[in-house]
């Protein structure tokens, strides 16, 4: 018999009875069930047994008082599974590429068992599941960019009930993300808000590049990696490509090579509207107040003395602009929090944004920047870039320090600049985004419209940026799909790659090898560039080919003895590549040349071999290479 709530069961004698009559045929019996209790026959009362197994007596009595026994065993089980409460979703942003997350402790009630510890694990990632999964510990777990399923268990003990499972989604923001390629030039550096090496995040098939005295933290990327000498990394390199230390002692970490990497998408840009406004030009000397709307473009007029200066002064709300010129040290930008400023065509940011007229504290706004080319930041900035198809480029080599959330095609942080990772100084939505109603604006509640977060998918929008998936059906937010033309969910492509959608086409990942950064058997660096190799010998470099035909591009030039040019010859993973024989290499200045080969995929040493050196009162045969290229055809 289940036990009820109180963890206890009644003994029912008629449910007990397995058909006991009277001999002399009184229908009228009397059925009780008595415990065995030192000999006495003891009615079972209330509150009943608890589980396990009980021996009893099954007690009939005739209308004539006559009565007989019987043995019964009677079973009391724990039918009822635990009550599982899971903790709530967890969203954070790190600015390292693994994050210390506090996921929370879920808690069970059962109505037998006391004291239930329910156990958690990581069991997926991005849709992925994971093999074998994360355990959770203490209610934190570490774990990288990306989206997961946390799974609560627990179980009651009982033979008679299944574990109960619950789950809880934990997604992990970066701070700093780039979708192609990432630079870090020399003597900048890429740190958190408390000064410390911040993670280099980047997804994309394009180089990730280190330069001299450069100081970083961990490295993901999905191309190549090169760390220049002098470079510091402050943790693991993790990379679909090749990597190439220069000073492997400065490297703080471990080399982890990867078939892929899936790093969050950028938040959405939204959909721009035509523009409401005529242009803003502000005259030297006046205060232009703007309210939040859709405009042509914005500027001064003229260069104006910064002693008569022209003062743009934004508020807390969305504008729009067509282009945005700030472009003058006569010119002053005075933002509220809470404002986001998207452009749709050129932008030029040489006038830092700050809180009031005459404060030098930066004010942290929303940049938004549609369409492909470059952007760039020749000023101080603090807030969010959000620039999926830029080339953000940050700093004039002069020490500027540009502070919060930045998302582009490519990031370039030029020479003594710092970026900082710090998501707290992004500038907030209204607090109208958050008070559970409908306010003006908004597609749903707290969501869509131009000023709060995207909406989830069922809710109700007017276009496709009132969503989270980006996908706007007959005013309804919709669910992530592998052909609704945009990238969402967990796509690494347009309506592919994931955890769902076919693979993406596979990227060429081309890239050019500085000789003088490649490994040496022999010789030396030339005094024009490259390297020089004055005995047999070799110059290599491992690269992550990919599958098909490959051509590797040799720029090399000879110097040669006794009529007799120098020889080349390239292996990958130690065959020989057409041409196999090699080719002898001129002496009028460095020239292409190509060797073909049929790549299986993923990572082989290249080697380009010099193999008939010679050198006397004849002369010195050589031969120096400036750059061994790879790409595909």
């Amino acid at each position: 018999m289940a036990a009820d709530g109180e963890c206890r069961a009644m003994p029912d004698a008629a449910a007990l009875d397995n058909g006991s009559i009277d001999p002399e045929g009184d229908a009228s019996l009397v059925l009780d069930v008595v415990r065995v209790d030192g000999g006495a026959l003891v009615p079972v009362l209330a509150p009943g047994l608890g589980p396990g197994q009980h021996d009893l007596k099954l007690q009939v009595t005739d209308s004539q008082g006559s009565a007989a026994l019987c043995d019964v065993q009677f079973v009391v089980e724990d039918q009822t599974p635990p009550t599982l409460a899971v903790p709530p979703a967890v969203s954070v942003t790190t600015c390292s590429s693994v994050e210390t997350v506090l996921v929370g402790v879920a808690s069970a009630v059962d109505n037998c068992a006391e004291n239930l510890v329910p156990v958690g694990s990581v069991i997926s990632k991005n849709g992925q599941p994971l093999n074998p999964p994360i355990p959770v510990i203490n209610g934190q777990v570490g774990l990288g960019p990306g989206s997961y399923v946390v799974e609560w268990t627990v179980d009651d003990g009982s033979a008679a009930t299944s574990p109960v499972t619950g789950h809880q989604t934990i997604t992990v923001g970066a701070g700093i993300v780039a979708s192609h390629a990432y630079y870090v030039r020399d003597r900048a550096s890429v740190e958190d808000a408390q000064e410390n090496p911040a993670a280099v995040l980047n997804s994309g098939s394009g180089i990730t590049s280190i330069g001299g005295g450069a100081i970083v933290g961990p490295i993901v990327a999905g191309g190549n990696v090169s760390v220049g000498w002098d470079g510091y990394v402050h943790g693991d390199i993790t990379a679909v490509g090749s990597v190439q230390v220069n000073e492997p002692g400065k490297h703080y970490g471990v080399i982890v090579p990867s078939t892929g990497v899936q790093l969050p998408s950028p938040p959405a840009l939204p959909t721009f509207p035509p523009p409401a406004n005529t242009d803003q030009w502000i005259n030297p000397g006046n205060t232009l107040v703007l309210a939040p709307g859709s405009y042509g473009q914005v500027g001064v007029n003229g260069n104006p003395d910064p002693a008569n200066s022209a003062v743009l002064v934004l508020s807390s709300g969305d504008y729009f602009f067509t282009n945005l010129y700030f472009n003058s040290a006569g010119l002053i930008v005075v933002a509220q929090p809470g404002t986001r400023l998207f452009v749709s065509g050129d932008v030029t940011y040489n006038t830092s944004i700050v809180a009031a007229v005459g404060s030098s504290e930066l004010a942290p706004v929303v940049l938004g920047v549609s369409g492909g080319g470059a952007l760039a930041l020749y000023a101080p900035f603090v807030g969010t870039v959000i620039a999926p198809q830029r080339d953000l480029v940050v700093g004039t080599a002069n020490g500027m320090i540009f502070r919060g959330s930045f998302f582009a095609r490519s990031i370039d942080v030029t020479p003594v600049s710092t970026l900082v990772c710090d998501p707290a100084v992004g500038s907030p939505e209204p607090s109208t985004c958050g008070n559970g109603a409908l306010d003006p604006g908004e597609t749903d509640v707290d969501c869509g419209g131009p000023q709060c977060s995207g909406c989830a998918d069922g809710d109700t929008c007017v276009q496709g940026s009132d969503c989270s998936s980006s996908v706007c059906i007959s005013n309804l937010c919709q669910v992530p799909s592998c052909s609704d033309g945009v990238q969402n969910g967990f796509e690494t492509g347009q309506d592919c790659g994931g955890s769902s959608c076919p693979a993406c086409p596979l990227a060429c990942n081309a890239f050019t090898y500085q000789a003088e950064s490649m490994y040496h058997s022999t010789g030396n660096a030339w005094w024009q560039g490259g390297w020089n190799s004055y005995t047999n010998g070799y110059i290599s470099a491992t690269h992550n080919f990919s599958p098909g035909a490959n051509t590797i591009t040799v720029s090399a030039f000879g110097q040669q003895a006794l009529g007799v040019l120098p020889h080349m010859r390239v292996t990958v993973g130690g065959v020989a590549v057409n041409p196999t024989a090699g080719v002898n290499v001129t002496t009028n200045g460095f020239n292409p040349y190509q060797f073909t080969f049929n790549a299986a995929g993923g990572p082989q040493e290249i080697r380009v071999i010099y193999d008939n050196d010679a050198n006397g009162w004849f002369g010195d045969r050589n031969l120096i290479v400036r750059t061994v290229g790879v790409s595909c055809l």
